[in-house]
């Protein structure tokens, strides 16, 4: 399991493009604030997902895939890897 110093430098990486917009327009509490809430299990992932894009969790510079992705990271063994590409990989395989 990550510690929360290394789920911030993954999510730089993930958006380093937009990695000094992000720290300018993010203030660590937020970032913290936003991560635990959707790393948090005690509601269900949909819910943490839905929740993600508005306030007081939303993050600049972290979009759907990321948000998706982000519990792959944090809880490897129980999520796998949710983005655009496997939305559509299921969609072909006409699990979606």
């Amino acid at each position: 399991m990550f510690i929360w110093s290394d789920l911030t430098c993954l999510l730089l990486c993930q958006i380093c493009l937009k990695g000094n917009a992000f720290l300018a327009k993010n203030t660590p509490k937020k970032v913290t604030t936003s991560l635990r809430h959707l790393a948090d299990e005690s509601k269900p992932i949909t819910q943490r997902i839905t929740d993600f894009p508005k306030e007081p969790f939303n993050l600049y510079g972290l979009g759907e895939s990321a948000i998706k992705e982000f519990n792959c990271w944090y809880y490897p063994n129980k999520y796998p890897i949710w983005n655009k590409k496997s939305d559509r990989a299921l969609n072909i395989l006409r699990f979606g």
